[in-house]
């Protein structure tokens, strides 16, 4: 965050003084000679603070819509007379900037889970117009936890193996780490970064479940990490009720994409629906998504649950 410290002192040989001790305390910021007409710092602060001689001034800066903060330049010493104590200043500074600048880390991702019942196209459109084109990271982590035969990743990263088969196995771990899945990452076609498909189609539910939930686990946690912003994204098929339950625990939201809205007369998708909404966490959103409606762009229903 750049910010401007004025000084407003016209004397140049306490200015230069004042300026070459602070710049130390604050190598980012601007340090200004308010007297100087020719500084144009006030376009590229986000806030500024002003030393001044508060024996001879009063708040000599109008606030305009820039924040101010003010600080006495001078004090008085047990004689009276007026001294400039740069330690007491510097921890002023800081005491102000820190009240004043907000956390750098303080912004963390998301992550979605869409349970798919579409045809590939299908799901691969709505997932390109709902999450794709309107995400607010530009980092989109993907994890399909699928029949391989049913993913769109046409790579796998290393020469002869998938990296979704090699992260699941070091997913049996206690000692796996979000970290680790950003090994396993590449870019696909369509902006995604995944691990691509398994060795072999069935990977994904021929090893324990408990291995896929620490996956997931880890994968909710790197999203959820602010010092890079990037969001995930699960998609999955072919999983049972209480499997997507348990996987629903490490997501922020959970989406259903059907094939048309002619599926909330099936009593099978009507019970699946209400089991789902029973069972998530009362505090997520549940969204409903209907294939026939991303054709037109048309705007989904939400249900809160």
């Amino acid at each position: 965050m750049a910010f401007s410290i004025y000084i407003y002192e016209k004397n140049k040989t306490i200015f230069d003084s004042l300026k070459m001790r602070l710049s130390h305390y604050f190598p980012e910021a601007y340090i200004v000679n308010p007297f100087d007409k020719s500084n144009n710092h006030k376009e590229i602060s986000e806030f500024i603070i002003v030393l001044y001689d508060g024996f001879q001034y009063t708040e000599p800066v109008s606030k305009g819509k820039i924040a101010c903060e003010y600080i006495n330049l001078f004090q008085a010493d047990e004689f009276g007379n007026k001294i400039i104590d740069c330690s007491r200043l510097s921890l002023l500074i800081k005491n102000t900037v820190s009240n004043i600048k907000p956390a750098a880390s303080s912004i963390s991702g998301k992550t979605d889970l869409l349970i798919s019942f579409s045809y590939i196209d299908e799901r691969e459109n709505f997932i390109n117009q709902y999450f794709l084109n309107h995400a607010s990271s530009e980092l989109i982590l993907r994890l399909d936890l699928m029949s391989g035969i049913r993913m769109p990743s046409i790579f796998k990263t290393g020469m002869s193996s998938g990296s979704l088969t090699e992260l699941l196995e070091l997913a049996k771990s206690d000692s796996f780490t979000p970290e680790t899945i950003l090994d396993f990452l590449n870019p696909d076609s369509q902006g995604f970064l995944t691990p691509g498909k398994p060795n072999k189609p069935d990977d994904v539910f021929d090893v324990d479940i408990y291995c896929i939930i620490n996956l997931l686990k880890n994968f909710h946690n790197l999203t959820h990490q602010t010092d890079v912003q990037h969001d995930g994204l699960v998609v999955c098929e072919g999983w049972k009720m209480q499997d997507l339950i348990n996987f629903s625990n490490y997501s922020d939201a959970v989406h259903i994409l059907l094939p048309s809205r002619m599926c909330d007369e099936a009593k099978g998708s009507i019970d699946f629906i209400n089991n789902l909404k029973r069972h998530i966490d009362s505090n997520k959103n549940l969204t409903l998504h209907y294939c026939e409606d991303y054709r037109n762009e048309a705007i989904n229903e939400k249900s809160r649950v």
